[in-house]
C-alpha cells in the first residue's frame, strides 16, 4: 500500500548517504558516494 501523503525518508549509511523521496507517485533515490559518484533515480508508481 503506496502512502497517500508525500514522504521524505533520510538515511545516511557510513560514508553513503542516501535520500528517498516520495512525491505525487513518483520515487526519486539519491544517492552520494564518498568518491563524489552522484546517482539519481525516479520510480513512476502505477
Amino acid at each position: 500500500m503506496f502512502l497517500l501523503q508525500p514522504v521524505h525518508v533520510s538515511i545516511v549509511i557510513g560514508a553513503r548517504d542516501s535520500v528517498l523521496y516520495i512525491e505525487s507517485g513518483v520515487l526519486y533515490l539519491f544517492i552520494t558516494a564518498n568518491a563524489g559518484l552522484f546517482c539519481f533515480m525516479a520510480i513512476k508508481m502505477q
